[in-house]
């Protein structure tokens, strides 16, 4: 739960920031199985989406329908293909469009969900304007390093929820209530 008020909180913060542009987002577009109103991630991307095109990368998946698919790329020089189809068939709780790309020659296979926008425009952005890891973007490889949570974080972060449950879902800076007046 935590976890997922403050990933909306701080989409939330970036979509104010940036205006326009791309915003990358790790992992698939999709809601929790639980309500959060106006923090839910679908409210935010469809509040800000005619400036910023959001989108979900994903390096792997846990489901078997797409693995078959994966291999597919390896001996074509297709770029993406449309996915959704498949992920709306078997998942809930998803939106937007979905793809399998490669960012370049040498990269994996990722998954992109993309909430609007076309999908050649947004890969050709996200190339041209980030560095590519093994095809991989690097302003989310340094995301998940930001990203990581020692076990004391954690418990610190279970103590003020629980604290302070009534209050957090209508505190309008998230990072402020956490990390308290920290610059």
């Amino acid at each position: 739960f935590v976890r997922h008020v403050v990933e909306s909180m701080l989409i939330e913060m970036l979509a104010e920031e940036i205006k326009e542009g791309i915003a990358l987002v790790d992992g698939s577009l999709k809601e929790p199985p639980f309500s959060l109103g106006r923090l839910s991630l679908q409210y935010i991307m469809e509040k800000h989406k005619e400036k910023i095109a959001f989108v979900g990368i994903s390096k792997g998946t846990s489901l078997k329908v797409l693995r078959a698919f994966y291999s597919a790329f390896m001996d074509t020089s297709r770029k993406y293909a449309d996915i959704t189809d498949i992920i709306y068939g078997v998942t809930r709780n998803e939106f937007g469009r979905k793809y399998l790309v490669k960012l370049d020659e040498t990269s994996v296979v990722l998954r992109a969900d993309i909430y609007s926008g076309d999908p050649q425009e947004v890969f050709s952005s996200i190339i041209k304007s980030d560095n590519l890891v093994k095809g991989y973007p690097e302003s989310l490889l340094g995301a998940h390093l930001l990203s990581l949570f020692m076990t004391s974080d954690v418990h610190v972060m279970r103590t003020l929820v629980a604290q302070n449950a009534s209050k957090i879902l209508l505190e309008e800076n998230m990072r402020k209530f956490v990390l308290g007046h920290v610059r």
